[in-house]
């Protein structure tokens, strides 16, 4: 009997060691995303909107989600020409932000048709794009890697065209399906001095209940047209949804800002700057993946993962 004994002994001290890790549901994979990143930034590189670097992404990321039981979806949308908040500015011009100022680009989702939650990234860049935007993609694809089923219906959504005016998520946000909540994931892979994750939203509701997966998330909500308008959620909220920008912040200079803000006459909203998450490499061919913060990566990948699992 004591033989028998024994051998039952150690092996419940194994499994009870086993679940001392602390680790709870799923797991973000950072290699795997920093893998993406690179791929994205570095092996097809900047990713203009409408051009053929954009779409080699758009195909890409169909293939790596064949791979998962998230089935991909492609959209084509066309316009006729860039009427964006930034494409005629001379500073975009220079970077060649657009590859077809008179064309079309794609919607890459996956997941349910009929979704209470879409969570978006955009894949154009300007340069290398490595934080922005490959950083968002990388955290979408890895949760399809990773999870085969969410606790509220869900799509993914991969964006083009964001970078000369939100082309892509408003074509998608006025033809696709109308969601309770969308969340965009953008420059999520670099956060400096900053120190908190952030999420910024038209509606407390969205920003409190992602925040309620980690205490730790600052919630900052507008009416006004808030930093989110420089990302995808913008689309959504001009259109009722109660949409949000996931990113990064310095605490103590947005304490500053909000003081400044109601200084400022009604309808002043603070910029991405003046929340700290002002990331200085952002359009330049400094956004490389050697830039990329793998723990503020980890942070947020995991955060997603939990909010959507």
């Amino acid at each position: 009997m004591r033989k028998i004994l024994i051998p039952l002994v150690i092996l419940g001290i194994l499994v009870w060691c086993l679940g001392c890790t602390g680790t709870k549901g799923p797991v973000f994979d950072t290699s795997s995303a920093i893998e993406t990143i690179r791929y994205l930034s570095s092996d097809i590189g900047s990713r203009t909107c409408g051009g053929a670097k954009e779409r080699a992404a758009f195909d890409w990321l169909a293939a790596q989600l064949r791979t998962t039981v998230w089935e991909p979806h492609m959209v084509e949308f066309k316009f006729e020409q860039v009427i964006g908040r930034m494409a005629f500015s001379e500073s975009y011009a220079k970077t060649g932000a657009i590859g077809w100022p008179n064309g079309g680009s794609r919607i890459l989702w996956a997941g349910d048709p009929q979704p209470k939650i879409i969570v978006g990234a955009h894949i154009d860049s300007i340069g290398p794009g490595a934080n922005d935007n490959a950083s968002g993609v990388a955290v979408l694809l890895q949760v399809a890697r990773t999870i085969t089923s969410t606790r509220e219906p869900t799509q993914l959504v991969f964006f083009g065209c964001e970078e000369v005016g939100l082309l892509g998520s408003q074509f998608w946000a006025e033809n696709g399906p109308k969601p309770k909540y969308m969340v965009s994931v953008d420059m999520i892979g670099f956060k400096g001095k900053s120190k908190q994750l952030l999420i910024v939203s038209n509606s407390g509701l969205l920003g409190r209940e992602m925040a309620s997966f980690d205490p730790s998330v600052y919630v900052y909500e507008s009416n006004s047209q808030p930093v989110g308008t420089a990302s995808d959620n913008w689309s959504y909220q001009r259109q009722g949804v109660e949409a949000g920008w996931v990113g990064w912040f310095d605490k103590e200079r947005f304490r500053h800002y909000q003081q400044y803000q109601k200084e400022k006459e009604s309808g002043y909203s603070l910029g991405m700057y003046e929340l700290g998450v002002h990331y200085n490499n952002k359009h330049r061919p400094e956004d490389t993946v050697d830039a990329i913060d793998k723990a503020a990566l980890k942070k947020a990948g995991q955060w997603i993962l939990n909010y959507l699992k």
